[in-house]
């Protein structure tokens, strides 16, 4: 597996109907489920190296949230709550069972309440990089989030403004590059640029907005008694959500295993997917 090397034949996406609206996961492979979730601002599409890789032995699902992606973008507040509501749909929809959950920042939020919530139908959660309303408050997006909490109003008008004068392509992929890489040569310029291109559109950076004034939704809580095994893996440079920031949430989760990755950023699973294969499979194995 090479962090350069991209899926040459996409599968069809699938759909899941949701709250009137159209989720849209790729599915391929089969054997034991895994579902993957991205973070906010990006799609399934951060998954490939890794569905590569596991689809060979494993049912793969990799889901674009409602807001992201090829999935609808409805004019609704947009929280963790509602991102969980959606993982209980998706997985009660595909008939899932014993399922393997891994999430990238707002999704290891989102499998992290699954699992608790739901902890008989999760064989295991793997959550990097998890966003929590603390995580968040001190990486590269900071200036952001305190505006979407300080004022609806505003932060609307913010994404009214992308609307009319979206960023420009340079603009957009260094900023890409920058937020969400260490070393981003390392990553197919093909999927830097469409990570790029997602964050020109005006729709998702309305979903930003409304995901920062539902920030509190992400509070972290300790992993209740009887939840499945945890594996938390961490981008030692993350500039979204810091590493050294993190501690305390690890410490508070108590993960049976915990990875910090160097010289990785908060798509360190572009960036080092086989040191994230690595981890989590270190992981699988030793419960099995």
């Amino acid at each position: 597996m090479s962090a350069t090397t991209t899926t040459t034949t996409t599968p069809a996406l699938g759909t899941l109907r949701f709250r009137g609206h159209d989720v849209r996961y790729r599915r391929e492979g089969s054997g034991p489920p895994m579902v993957f979730l991205h973070n906010g601002g990006t799609s399934h599409r951060i998954w490939e190296p890794l569905l590569e890789r596991y689809r060979v032995d494993h049912d793969v699902i990799a889901v674009d949230f409602l807001g992201f992606g090829a999935s609808d973008r409805p004019d609704v507040e947009y929280s963790l709550d509602l991102y969980a509501e959606l993982l209980d749909a998706l997985i009660d929809e595909l008939g899932l069972d014993d399922v393997t959950l891994v999430g990238n920042c707002m999704g290891a939020a989102t499998v992290l309440r699954e699992a608790a919530q739901r902890p008989e139908r999760v064989r295991a959660v793997v959550a990097i990089n998890v966003l929590t309303d603390a995580t968040a408050d001190r990486g590269v997006l900071r200036p952001l989030l305190a505006l979407a909490r300080r004022s609806e109003r505003a932060s609307r008008a913010l994404a009214t403004v992308a609307g009319r004068l979206p960023t420009p392509r340079p603009v957009a992929r260094a900023l890409a590059r920058r937020t969400y890489f260490s070393r981003p040569e390392r990553v197919d310029p093909e999927l830097v640029d469409h990570l790029g291109e997602a964050n020109r559109d005006p729709d998702q950076t309305r979903v930003l907005m409304s995901l920062g004034r539902r920030i509190d939704s992400f509070a972290p809580r300790p992993r209740p008694v009887g939840a499945p095994p945890l594996c938390v893996i961490w981008g030692a440079e993350n500039r979204v959500l810091p590493e050294g920031d993190s501690r305390a949430l690890r410490t508070l989760l108590a993960p049976e295993r915990e990875v910090v990755i160097d010289d990785g950023g908060h798509l360190v699973m572009l960036e080092r997917p086989e040191a994230v294969a690595e981890a989590i499979d270190g992981f699988l194995n030793g419960l099995a």
